[in-house]
């Protein structure tokens, strides 16, 4: 078997487990953090149902040319 053809499979394989993980570990933490920020709600005392949780983001759109 070719060092490439190793890799080419063996990379499937390890990327699968690795995306396995990755969402189980940010599905952990998305619970989490909701649970901290219904807590947070709670405690300043909020009676709605929504969660105030932070977020970021980046708009910056590449332009062709």
């Amino acid at each position: 078997m070719s060092d490439v053809l190793f890799k080419r499979r063996r990379g499937r394989e390890i990327g699968n487990a690795v995306k396995i993980v990755v969402r189980k570990s940010c599905n952990e933490i998305l619970e989490k953090e909701k649970k901290k920020a219904e807590t947070e709600s709670q405690n300043q005392g909020e009676k709605d149902d929504l969660a105030g949780i932070r977020v970021s983001y980046d708009m910056g759109w590449q332009k062709k040319g």
